[in-house]
């Protein structure tokens, strides 16, 4: 006997698992959007320090933010560059103020970038912004994109 798991819905649109999404590309038939965006936070003193992806140190939590920001990147783009091969995806980067603001932290982030932009796959790129993303995906036909059937 198979047991469906029900997940609670907000109403708002339908569940579509991406595995079950209509096909289209990026512009120019890319495959893989990508962005930079940088984060801005706002943290009163001694509250609402961000998210510890292994055990704190003192704050500032220098080694927990570089780990958010750079640790990933390179890797990031990797694996959403092979997974692209068989949907449109976006892969976007964040970049915290305080941590990417230290300037012996841009030798990283330059590196982290120039592998992406001479990635071997990187003619299937869209080096884009947010906004030309949405433009595109409200251009396409309804039904593509969950929730414009109506």
């Amino acid at each position: 006997m198979t047991v469906m798991m029900r997940l609670k819905t907000h109403g708002r649109y339908r569940y579509s698992p991406i595995s079950d999404r209509a096909h289209y590309e990026w512009p120019g038939g890319k495959r893989l959007a990508f962005y930079v965006a940088v984060n801005v936070e706002r943290f009163h003193f001694g509250e609402g320090l961000g998210h510890a992806p292994s055990y704190a140190t003192p704050q500032p939590d220098v080694r927990n933010f570089a780990w958010r920001d750079y640790g990933l990147i390179v890797d990031q783009c990797d694996e959403m560059l092979r997974r692209s091969a068989r949907q449109p995806l976006v892969c976007a980067i964040s970049l915290h103020t305080p941590v990417v603001g230290r300037p012996f932290r841009l030798a990283q982030l330059r590196g982290a970038l120039q592998h992406i932009r001479t990635h071997v796959d990187s003619a299937h790129v869209w080096f884009t912004r947010p906004g030309e993303i949405a433009d595109h995906v409200v251009s396409l036909p309804r039904g593509v994109v969950p929730g414009s059937e109506t």
